[in-house]
């Protein structure tokens, strides 16, 4: 089997090592999954007649036709929506407030409170209890539950509803609303704490790698400079 043969010899040009393992991979699915060979011409039926390899012929003509006019047509929807696009950003500075200020408006969502504002503050609590259940004495992190009061009004006295900071609600679809189970949370971060994220990550991978100590070196996943070329280099090696 070709599986099993050898690698040429080191040390190799990268581009050569790839054009081998190429070619070896396409001959063992060959080998694997032979390609299949043209079949050989159809004998004449004693239904066929001319009449029906004239409509046959028809038939080729106007599918040739048919993607030929099918081509013109992309092309000409292409050509419009090219005029069209220009013409449309020639009357941002004559009409700021026209149709592209339309578009723009109409692609845009109404506000609407979070879920968790929006529902009874019974339902809040039995949502997130079942969500978050109590542990004994092990407490989430302030990202998961915050207690805090709830804005919603409270119909009992002195009644506090845990709120769910930094965490939507997400309802999902065929559950009933009323039901705990029918809720998913999903953490909201904002573009300050991303690129908050981004500065520390950079950070640390420079540490690592100018004072160490660095991550593994038979890690290829998520690091620079590093792709799965290295990594069958490394097993062939």
């Amino acid at each position: 089997m070709r599986a099993w043969v050898s690698s040429p010899d080191r040390p190799a040009d990268i581009n050569d090592e790839a054009e081998w393992f190429r070619e070896t991979m396409s001959e063992i699915c060959d080998m694997a999954m032979p390609r299949v060979l043209p079949g050989r011409a159809r004998r004449q039926v004693y239904w066929w007649s001319s009449e029906i390899a004239a409509l046959q012929a028809r038939e080729a003509e106007l599918y040739e036709g048919y993607r030929a006019a099918k081509t013109a047509l992309q092309l000409a929807i292409i050509q419009a929506k090219d005029v069209a696009n220009t013409e449309l950003l020639g009357t941002l500075d004559r009409d700021p407030w026209g149709r592209p200020y339309k578009m723009v408006r109409g692609k845009l969502r109404p506000w609407a409170p979070p879920l968790t504002q929006s529902l009874r503050p019974q339902l809040v609590e039995e949502v997130v209890s079942a969500l978050f259940p109590s542990r004994g004495e092990h407490s989430p992190p302030s990202m998961v539950l915050q207690p805090a009061v709830s804005t919603v009004d409270h119909t009992s006295d002195d009644d506090d509803v845990p709120e769910v900071t930094g965490v939507d609600l997400r309802v999902a679809p065929g559950r009933p609303a009323d039901s705990p189970s029918a809720y998913r949370p999903i953490v909201l971060l904002d573009e300050v704490g991303k690129l908050f994220e981004r500065v520390v990550a950079h950070r640390l991978v420079a540490h690592l790698g100018g004072m160490g100590p660095d991550l593994a070196d038979n890690q290829f996943g998520f690091r620079r400079g590093r792709s799965t070329v290295d990594a069958i280099m490394r097993l062939l090696v």
